[in-house]
């Protein structure tokens, strides 16, 4: 039986379950909304930004957990 804090694999594995919310900064909006679907299929919320300085405004408006960069 899993806890709330776990999610089955498709191996039958447990593991602890992802979710937050991610920084995505991509200024290509087609790798922008292929990544964005992957990350929201697993469980996280995705808000996304076309440049640094879009992302830095971005910051102090949501509990970030990770930013995802196009270098």
């Amino acid at each position: 039986m899993l806890t709330a804090f776990e999610v089955a694999t498709p191996t039958g594995r447990t593991m602890a379950a992802m979710n937050g919310t991610i920084l995505l900064v991509e200024d290509e909006q087609s790798i922008a909304s292929l990544v964005r679907t992957y990350l929201e299929r697993d469980g996280f919320q995705v808000v996304h930004v076309r440049s640094g300085e879009d992302a830095l405004a971005e910051l102090p408006r949501h509990p970030v957990r990770l930013i995802v960069l196009d270098i």
